[in-house]
């Protein structure tokens, strides 16, 4: 087959043990009986128009094309499925089945191929890794006793195989203990661990090519994440069998497999067919009754055969390496927690973040934008541009600075959620991320603060000219959430009632006053006085609006109100 394009995925199809391979860079290819499609798979159990493969911003999906006899990927019917390397496709009874291989990542990358094959007769030695975890926790003496090896439960017996004596690079089991606890607490990533634990696999077994790959609990996605090997020909494939690969993660065993070169099962189209592997060891990556993946090594080399120790030592690092998959989760889940609380304390308080954090599930700690009722409260600084003129840029700066923190502190305190800064004005919400029945409540509370605040210190320009602010509420179903471009996105809310309440700060509130909507007058009356003020139609809006001037709390809760003051001060 002539050099294969980056662009272009590859079909190998096995008919009674024979691989052929095609190789498409289209956008579409069809799949099916009749002589125009771009693959013609002579079948009965095929229909004239069975599949197609196309391409999209991901990558390449696989849709049936209402086939009589269906369409399968690894053993599962699908309408559509979206491939990676090493799918098996079956189309019909399953006469007719194709493995697809993904366009090449790197001209320099070994391909990792998954071939077909029933090795059962070919298994020599198999460790259960549960059994052997727990034979760790003995004694050495005690395990001799019980008839186990020194480093762990005995292998099945091996039919003929001889120990062979251990290379000077090699380093005892006890001893890869700490070397994979070096490389645990060493690694950056994920990714670099995983490496660091496939070349000791490499340095201490006679293997020529190995690697490392997670897999779902269902062992039906598995991917490779590392890959290592010794004088591979460039273009050449590093192969391993399917069935191996999931024997071992469902039965959770560490497997020994002698492969014949000669075995048609596991012919591969291409280089693979060259690749003449002798002996194979699969391992799980198994700790705490999971399996998250699994490593696998083999050799070519036929006076390289594998003996029970090396299968120990791979599963003792498939072990191991679970672990270390853990750890890596923790530590991401650590950093995701502060990322998100790093994020949210520009808007909430400690108290709303620790909420937020429990309930936010994306991967970068935004949160998906969603519908809820709220009240909306815009303060703004009265006849702040005249003031600005008056004063060098340095006092504007310090003036806002001190006050948007009395502000702020004011909607922390009644857990509401500071959306933004607007110029000489804050917009703060009451009701999200977090849902908060009493929503009305809050924001009032927290526009009374926050006048109380600038009337008890006497807040003045640097003229002597006292500070005032007009404040605007209203309430009602808004969309919330992280909005914006892919560049750049802030949590926000859009809807009616922010601009209901944007114009009530502007259009109503005289400098000193608070004033709310309707609704917002409806969800707080009987806890805050109010007064009633004549009908208004606001700028887009076509119906009158009753707007209320807020007076103060209640005599029912003027305790409760000026205790929580206090204790701001």
């Amino acid at each position: 087959m002539p050099p294969r394009s980056p662009e272009a995925f590859r079909l190998t199809h096995f008919l009674r043990g024979e691989p052929e391979t095609w190789e498409f860079d289209q956008a579409r290819v069809v799949l099916g009986r009749n002589a125009d499609c771009d693959l013609v798979l002579a079948a009965s159990d095929v229909s004239r128009v069975h599949a197609v493969i196309e391409r999209d911003a991901e990558g390449w999906v696989l849709k049936d094309l209402n086939s009589r006899f269906g369409t399968f990927v690894n053993h599962k019917r699908v309408a559509a499925h979206r491939l990676v390397s090493g799918d098996r496709i079956t189309l019909g009874g399953g006469a007719t089945e194709l493995e697809f291989e993904a366009p090449c990542e790197s001209a320099e990358s070994p391909r990792v191929w998954f071939r077909a094959g029933s090795p059962r007769d070919q298994i020599r030695m198999t460790l259960a890794v549960e059994d052997w975890e727990r034979s760790m926790g003995r004694s050495p003496r005690a395990r001799r006793a019980a008839g186990l090896s020194p480093a762990g439960e005995a292998p099945s017996p091996a039919q003929g195989a001889e120990g062979r004596p251990r290379p000077p690079g090699e380093i005892p089991l006890f001893c890869l203990f700490q070397h994979v606890g070096e490389v645990l607490l060493t690694s950056a990533n994920l990714d670099e661990m995983l490496g660091k634990v496939l070349d000791l696999a490499m340095e201490n077994l006679p293997a020529q090519r190995g690697f490392i790959c997670l897999c779902d609990e269902a062992a039906d996605n598995i991917q490779p994440k590392a890959v290592r090997v010794k004088g591979l020909a460039r273009g050449e494939s590093l192969a391993i069998s399917r069935t191996i690969a999931r024997e071992a993660i469902r039965a959770r065993q560490a497997l020994l497999v002698d492969d014949a070169p000669a075995d048609r099962r596991f012919a591969l189209a291409g280089s693979v067919m060259r690749m003449e592997i002798r002996a194979a060891m699969c391992a799980p990556l198994h700790h705490a009754g999971r399996v998250e993946g699994l490593i696998y090594v083999d050799t070519r080399d036929e006076d390289g055969a594998f003996v029970p120790e090396d299968l120990e030592l791979l599963a003792a690092l498939g072990s191991l390496t679970a672990v270390g998959i853990l750890q890596s989760r923790l530590r991401e889940e650590v950093e995701r927690e502060k990322a998100v609380f790093a994020r949210l304390s520009r808007y909430s308080s400690p108290r709303v973040i620790e909420q937020i954090v429990a309930s936010v599930n994306t991967p970068d700690g935004t949160m998906l934008a969603a519908q809820c009722e709220v009240s909306v409260l815009f303060a703004d600084l009265s006849d702040f541009t005249s003031l600005a003129e008056s004063c060098t840029p340095a006092e504007v700066v310090s003036l806002l600075n001190g006050v948007f923190e009395r502000l702020a502190a004011a909607i922390f305190q009644f857990d509401g959620t500071l959306d933004k800064f607007l110029g000489d004005g804050v917009l703060g919400v009451f009701g999200a991320p977090v849902p908060q029945a009493d929503h009305a409540d809050r924001a009032i509370s927290a526009a009374l603060l926050m006048r109380r605040w600038l009337e008890e210190r006497g807040l003045c320009g640097p003229r002597g000219e006292p500070i005032q602010m007009r404040i605007g509420i209203h309430s009602g179903p808004v969309v919330a959430g992280d909005i914006g471009s892919p560049l750049r996105k802030d949590y926000t809310v859009v809807g009616d009632a922010v601009n209901i309440a944007s114009r009530l700060q502007s259009s109503v509130a005289r400098p000193g006053q608070i004033v709310v909507g309707q609704t917002t007058y409806e969800l707080a009356r009987g806890r805050f006085e109010f007064e009633p003020l004549p009908e208004i139609r606001l700028k887009g809006k076509e119906q009158l609006v009753r707007p209320y001037l807020v007076v103060g709390p209640s005599q029912d809760s003027t305790g409760e109100f000026f205790q929580t003051i206090g204790a701001v001060r």
